[in-house]
């Protein structure tokens, strides 16, 4: 049982200090929006990345930019859609069955 606690602690433990890896590779993969030129690094907390079906791969700075990109390649499967966690620092894009935006408008 002890060794089982240890190996799931230790899993846990690399799993953790391997996200802000996968962050970096996102944004040395995508420095800047392909719509907008927005620097993917500084606003890393809106970010997304969109991997298609055929591999091809699309950073963007935000929902808007990935609706641009989704709607001129409507021929094209995408199979992964990646956010920005906002709430951890440094923000990291993780594999996740679900997400949610929250859309507020300041009027």
């Amino acid at each position: 049982m002890k060794k089982t606690g240890f190996a799931l602690l230790l899993s846990l433990l690399l799993m953790a200090l391997a996200l802000p890896v996968f962050a970096e590779d996102d944004i040395k993969k995508h420095s800047s929006c392909k719509y907008c030129g927005m620097d993917r690094e500084k606003f890393a907390h809106s970010r997304m990345l969109i991997e298609y079906a055929d591999g091809t791969q699309v950073g963007t700075c935000s929902i808007h930019c990935t609706g641009i990109d989704l709607a001129l390649n409507i021929d094209k499967f995408p199979k992964f859609l990646g956010v920005g966690d906002f709430m951890q620092k440094p923000s990291s894009i993780a594999k996740r069955p679900s997400g949610s935006w929250a859309a507020t408008s300041q009027g």
